[in-house]
């Protein structure tokens, strides 16, 4: 049985559209602290998505999705949101949650933390399995 991750979502706590994209950009500028998507604001500037973390993406052996909160079915248990989930033999985990996000301070951390989950079996052998209806 294959163990990578065949799937990566990232999900956004912030909602898709123009409109909601220039309200969040305005938000970060004005009131970063205040802003309630961690994920976006550590991988995204003012002026789009942080090369470090574009060139990262670049290099996963797997495939990536980034959706929105209002594009995301969510599981049975309500996901706190932004997270990070996989797909790994067709069952979803979590591989980062919003309060770990939360903590993360800049691009480099997340990555060194995807990384680290990526290749940790406790990653895949912990009971963070999300159940979709």
């Amino acid at each position: 049985m294959n163990n990578s991750p065949s799937k990566i979502q990232f999900v956004y706590n912030a909602n898709s559209g123009q409109v909601n994209a220039a309200l969040d950009w305005a938000h970060k500028i004005i009131s970063p602290a205040t802003y309630s998507c961690s994920l976006c604001s550590i991988t995204y500037g003012n002026w789009g998505m942080k090369k470090e973390w574009k060139l990262f993406l670049q290099q996963l052996p797997f495939e990536v999705e980034f959706i929105y909160k209002d594009n995301f079915e969510q599981p049975e248990q309500n996901l706190d949101l932004p997270a990070v989930i996989q797909l790994r033999n067709e069952q979803w985990s979590l591989l980062i949650s919003a309060s770990e996000l939360k903590k993360t301070q800049n691009c480099s951390d997340l990555i060194a933390l995807l990384q680290q989950r990526l290749v940790s079996d406790e990653a895949h052998k912990t009971n963070n399995s999300l159940k979709f209806t």
